[in-house]
């Protein structure tokens, strides 16, 4: 597994996992059209990271194919002394311990 900037070509994959009921249940996010996607992929791929006060959201990715599996967000607090994560893995990934300590 790898983090990568979220880009175009992942919308297939994104919209895939985050239209899947189950994987969403637990999340704060709502299912988006492809144009709201792709506006949102086009964010992260070109935003500041880790900018204070703000989400950055990076591609959890397969290692030999680059394949989007799922997505992590990163919010560091308004004074940059705290950081907050959240994830998202696709269904075909979770159970594979990518999520363990």
């Amino acid at each position: 597994m790898s983090l990568r900037r979220l880009a175009r070509t992942d919308l297939a994959a994104f919209q895939a996992y985050r239209h899947d009921p189950e994987v969403g249940r637990w999340q704060g996010w709502q299912p988006q059209t492809d144009a709201q996607a792709t506006a949102f992929l086009d964010e992260m791929a070109s935003c500041a990271l880790f900018e204070p006060g703000c989400w950055t959201q990076l591609a959890i990715a397969d290692d030999l194919t680059d394949q989007l599996i799922g997505d992590i967000g990163i919010h560091i607090s308004n004074d940059a002394t705290e950081a907050e994560f959240g994830f998202t893995l696709a269904r075909t990934a979770q159970g594979r311990g990518l999520a363990s300590a």
